[in-house]
């Protein structure tokens, strides 16, 4: 499996590389799944941040006798859009781990040094 990271900092590296045993790739795809993904994940972990100080407050309004109509209603349709999120998170990694995984291993040692990058 290869480490993403060398992927977005050297992709020249790792598309020689590639080449050496004949497999012309397109890291843009990968790079740019991996934004999304990671993209989606800070948005789904900033809609289930505020979920849960929402359900704080809610339970603070719940012991105080008030009205908890109107935020129950914000926090369904918050609850709504954070599973769709999640959701496109789960797809993107998958889609990611895919490309990834159909990707033969680097070739080890001298080629990778002779490539710039250090075995």
């Amino acid at each position: 499996m290869f480490d993403i990271r060398l992927i977005c900092k050297q992709p020249d590296v790792v598309e020689r590389a590639l080449g050496t045993r004949g497999v012309l790739v397109d890291l843009a795809s990968i790079r740019l799944l991996d934004t999304e993904a990671h993209t989606l994940r800070g948005e789904f972990d900033t809609l289930h941040s505020a979920q849960r100080q929402r359900s704080k407050v809610l339970a603070e309004l719940r012991r105080s006798k008030e009205d908890t109509a109107p935020m129950q209603s914000e926090m369904q349709a918050v609850s709504v859009w954070t599973k769709y999120v999640q959701s496109r998170v789960r797809s993107a990694k998958e889609k990611h781990q895919a490309l990834l995984g159909g990707l033969p291993n680097l070739p080890y040692g001298g080629t990778m040094s002779r490539l710039g990058y250090p075995a």
